[in-house]
């Protein structure tokens, strides 16, 4: 049963508001915890779970909102993790009094480091934004959302791979082998939570359009994939 025009806009507001405030929460957490990595046999860092995050929601708003939408949203992420960061390190560089102890802790939790912090956020917003572009353009040639979703998100994340690399290599910011290691490891963790992932982005995606009534079959299909 298709929504009014009234509750569509409210739905769809709510929806949007609340995809960028969960967005914005996982790129924050990803910068926070750029210095943090988590060993469970394997070694990653929790940016591979918050960025995952990002890439799932990206799909979704591609999906129903189409290209321009997601990208604003990906934009409006993007300002607001650079405000963040440029806050969070001004805010740590100025002077403490000369009896307070504590300053050394929030240099290193808090401080990023300017090139960690450039590339790493370079290389998630470019590589979401080719995802967004993978999902639409591949909508053409096939309706079905989750191997869409699942195959533009993981060659995004191997670009992810690959520009992160390129680019602590260059500047030196980890040793080779750590930080191979590390990128592959979370990549493979990544593409595990994608997949997972879809499958619920899948449900959602189809029953926000039998909401909006975007669905070309008007009955109820059995099988959530075909969203198209």
């Amino acid at each position: 049963m298709n929504i009014s025009i009234t509750e569509e806009a409210v739905f769809d507001k709510t929806l949007l508001i609340l995809v960028v405030l969960t967005s914005l929460v996982a790129m924050i957490a990803a910068t926070v915890f750029q210095k943090k990595a988590i060993l469970l046999g394997f070694s990653f860092t929790p940016t591979s779970i918050s960025t995952a995050l990002i890439y799932v929601f990206a799909d979704i708003i591609s999906e129903i909102y189409g290209k321009k939408q997601a990208t604003f949203i990906l934009v409006i992420v993007l300002i607001s993790n650079i405000l963040f960061s440029f806050i969070v390190y001004a805010l740590i560089s100025f002077p403490s009094p000369h009896n307070w102890y504590y300053q050394s802790y929030f240099d290193y939790v808090f401080k990023m480091e300017i090139w960690v912090t450039l590339i790493g956020g370079a290389a998630i917003i470019f590589s979401i934004w080719v995802n967004i572009i993978l999902l639409t353009y591949l909508k053409k040639k096939c309706s079905f959302f989750f191997p869409r979703a699942v195959f533009s998100t993981a060659l995004s994340e191997l670009l992810f791979c690959f520009f992160i690399l390129i680019g602590f290599s260059v500047f030196r910011l980890i040793e080779w082998n750590y930080l191979w290691q590390m990128v592959m490891m979370s990549y493979l963790l990544k593409l595990g939570i994608t997949f997972i992932a879809s499958i619920p982005s899948s449900f959602v995606v189809f029953f926000i359009k039998k909401k909006k009534g975007l669905l070309k079959e008007n009955k109820i299909s059995v099988n959530p994939y075909a969203t198209g």
